[in-house]
């Protein structure tokens, strides 16, 4: 008895110190979010195209291109942090408020396709109505498509249209009405703002794409518009239903972690100059001592961050610190509350739903019940062929 004792206050004891040690990783990686948080700005939000080409012309700095002792150590001190992580994660106990957590919201993940659904609509309206500009930019003049860089009125003007088509989009999901055929819509409406926008656009798709695909299995949920469908599609749209919350959640955090690491290797590993343009045009304080260093910290952080979402490491109490780091943006720094409505409404959906996973059963969440055990493809296959 007592030796059962001695390990459960050492692992109690080793549960407090990893508990204290996350804490103070994300207490460290929020000061810098804080102080340095117009340099992890969308650099197209904050730079002309000239800039942009004339930095891009530059070198990259001799930290990405020559092995350096600050990168090395960087790249050891990131490693560590990741190791370490993932270490928490998959080999320690869960702590128990993530367990109690994860219980007691089970009754509320009914709301996350609501919650994705009225965050995407209003972001596209907003768009639509340009009521979020960039930087520089007065409200309701320059419409855009999804984000504040996708101005309109630099494509071909027979492409204007894609803003009534958006703001057209963008009020049907917020009715609810056949939420799964305005999911198709918005899928569609993305691959031709895709087509037009080309690279400036893949900075969203993947995160959006995973909010469409929810939508799509999920359906519309509750504070919906109910107006009856087609047999078909309503047959079509109960086998969807059936398929378990878990296998979108997964879909979501996969998309939206590659989204992350996307925009950390593109824009800070392969275009490096743009960041350390940024904080050297604007002067900012302690980055402008060191501009390479910083960008490439930058880099680690995004990519780290794209990683542990994607594999789901510890993402209810991630995502809790990104919202309300979100919300002190937009408290003290220049910008709506709204700026980033889709992404709060992804956060929202890892808090509630958790990670997802493909198999049954998860670390913090027993095995759901199938509303049905028919094979999903056969039931689709039946109703079609009906």
């Amino acid at each position: 008895m007592k030796t059962n004792n001695y390990f459960t206050a050492a692992q109690t004891q080793r549960n407090a110190w990893i508990a204290k040690m996350i804490f103070l990783l994300c207490a460290f990686t929020f000061a810098v979010l804080v102080f340095y948080e117009p340099a992890f700005a969308h650099e197209r939000w904050v730079l002309t195209p000239d800039q942009m080409l004339e930095l891009n012309a530059h070198p990259k700095p001799k930290i990405y291109t020559d092995t350096t002792l600050e990168g090395t150590l960087m790249l050891v001190f990131f490693g560590a942090i990741l190791a370490f992580l993932i270490r928490a994660h998959y080999f320690q106990h869960p702590a128990k408020w993530l367990v109690l957590f994860s219980g007691r919201v089970q009754h509320l993940t009914r709301l996350i396709p609501s919650i994705l659904r009225l965050t995407l609509s209003w972001s596209l309206i907003m768009s639509a109505l340009a009521l979020s500009p960039r930087l520089g930019n007065s409200p309701f003049v320059y419409p855009t498509i999804f984000a504040a860089d996708l101005e309109i009125i630099w494509v071909d003007a027979k492409w204007h249209w894609l803003v009534y088509a958006e703001l057209f989009v963008g009020l049907w999901l917020l009715s609810g009405i056949w939420t799964r055929m305005a999911a198709i819509a918005t899928f569609a409406f993305m691959n031709v703002a895709l087509y037009i926008f080309g690279e400036a656009f893949l900075a969203y798709y993947p995160t959006l794409l995973g909010v469409v695909i929810y939508l799509f299995f999920r359906g519309s949920g509750p504070f919906a518009i109910s107006i009856a469908c087609p047999r078909i599609f309503r047959e079509i749209g109960e086998a969807l239903g059936d398929i378990p919350l878990r296998t979108p959640q997964y879909i979501l955090r996969i998309l939206a972690g590659l989204n992350f690491i996307y925009l950390g290797v593109w824009f800070k590993i392969l275009q490096p100059n743009l960041a350390v343009g940024i904080v050297t045009i604007y002067d900012m304080p302690i980055m402008s001592l060191a501009p390479e260093f910083f960008t490439l910290f930058m880099a680690c952080v995004e990519i780290v961050a794209g990683i542990v979402i994607m594999a789901g490491i510890l993402i209810r109490p991630a995502s809790l610190f990104l919202l309300f780091a979100f919300f002190f943006f937009a408290t003290f720094l220049p910008e709506s509350y709204d700026a980033h409505m889709t992404f709060y409404g992804v956060l929202l959906a890892f808090i509630l739903g958790g990670p997802g996973r493909l198999h049954d059963k998860g670390i913090y969440q027993g095995k759901l019940q199938e509303a049905n055990n028919e094979p999903f493809k056969k039931r689709i296959k039946n109703i079609i062929s009906r």
